[in-house]
């Protein structure tokens, strides 16, 4: 959901943990009417110019409906596989 420096401390803190496989869970935002959009966007960015890789940035489901968020949430699988690379590249 919306917030502040603690939602994106928290949310970018659980995504470097699920980059390197810890947890191997999902991780989801409920974009609600859009607030996140231009964060998504940087996201992409980073894919882009090879900072992120892209199963890395698949870890982030976002869904503006919360039944459509748990539902892309439980289909995600871990790129284990991408993890096992990227740590081998760092």
């Amino acid at each position: 959901m919306p917030g502040g420096f603690g939602t994106f401390d928290e949310l970018f803190e659980t995504l470097a943990w699920a980059q390197i496989g810890q947890p191997s869970k999902p991780v989801g935002l409920l974009n609600v009417k859009g607030y996140f959009d231009r964060l998504l966007v940087a996201l992409d960015y980073a894919v882009a110019e090879g900072f992120v890789l892209r199963e890395h940035r698949q870890i982030l489901a976002c869904e503006s409906d919360p039944e459509s968020l748990l539902e892309t949430m439980a289909r995600q699988r871990h790129p284990t596989e991408a993890v096992k690379r990227w740590l081998r590249q760092a």
